[in-house]
Order: structure tokens, then C-alpha cells, then sequence
């Protein structure tokens, strides 16, 4: 695999897990017109378990390609994968950061 091809796989990657998170945010932010003021027991064991579930697909998104590569005996590519995604995940986050330093 090209290392431009890693690089365009990373961010595409990276990107996704930015899109993710955004959408579990937008679904945190709107819980209280799901479950009230208070949650209860039922809104805390949907948070644990959404966190949980968001683990479970963050590291899917991150590592399931590159782990698909290493286990396939390619491990070098599967580790520049890796390596690609988490710096561009660090360049989204520098980003996503900026903007919201400027509109804040």
C-alpha cells in the first residue's frame, strides 16, 4: 500500500470517528428531552452502555484495518495505517479546537 494510500485511509478514518463522536454528542446533548430533568436509573444504564457501545465502534473505526493488515502478516502497513489515523485524529482535534477557541 502507497503511502499516499495510507495517508488519504487515515484521515478517512480519523474523519469518521470525528463524525461518531459528533453525532453521540448531538444525542448527549439531547437527552434531557429524553429523559427529563433527572435521569434515573434507566438514563444511567443507557449512558453506560452508549459509552461502552462508542468504544466498541471508535476502536472498530481506528484499529479493525489495520488489525485486519497485521493479522494478515502485514503488520508494518497495519501499523503506518494506525499511526496515520491517530495524527490526523490529532490534527482534527487541533482543528475542531481552533474553532471553537474563534467562535467561543
Amino acid at each position: 500500500m502507497r503511502t499516499y494510500r495510507k495517508a488519504l485511509l487515515g484521515l478517512l478514518q480519523a474523519a469518521g470517528l470525528v463524525v461518531y463522536c459528533g453525532a453521540v454528542a448531538t444525542l448527549m446533548l439531547n437527552l434531557q428531552a429524553i429523559f427529563g430533568k433527572q435521569p434515573g436509573l434507566f438514563g444511567i444504564v443507557f449512558f453506560l452502555v452508549l459509552f461502552v457501545v462508542s468504544a466498541v465502534i471508535s476502536g472498530a473505526i481506528v484499529l479493525g484495518y489495520p488489525a485486519y493488515l497485521a493479522l494478515s502478516g502485514r503488520f508494518k502497513e497495519g501499523a503506518q495505517l494506525a499511526a496515520w489515523t491517530v495524527g490526523w485524529m490529532l490534527a482534527l482535534l487541533v482543528l475542531v479546537g481552533v474553532a471553537f477557541g474563534l467562535a467561543g
